[in-house]
């Protein structure tokens, strides 16, 4: 009959297995992050729609110009 012997890991091996097993698992989530964000903001493209409003603009086709007055601000 063949006898094995029993190892016994000591607390401090098991905590440098567990942080080991941590940091890979924060580069992990840290590519996925980073992998995500490039994806959304890689493709997104900004364009600038605003535009200055005068009376000979139409707002919406068939309609009437806008009639712009000048502010009141109470004194």
């Amino acid at each position: 009959m063949k006898t094995f012997p029993i190892l016994f890991y000591t607390g401090s091996f098991c905590e440098r297995m567990n942080r080991g097993r941590q940091e890979e698992m924060k580069q992990k989530k840290r590519m996925i992050y980073e992998k995500k964000k490039e994806l959304l903001y890689g493709q997104m493209k900004i364009i600038d729609l605003t535009h200055t409003i005068t009376e000979d603009v139409t707002v919406y086709p068939g309609t009437e110009t806008p009639k712009l007055l000048p502010a009141v601000i109470p004194v």
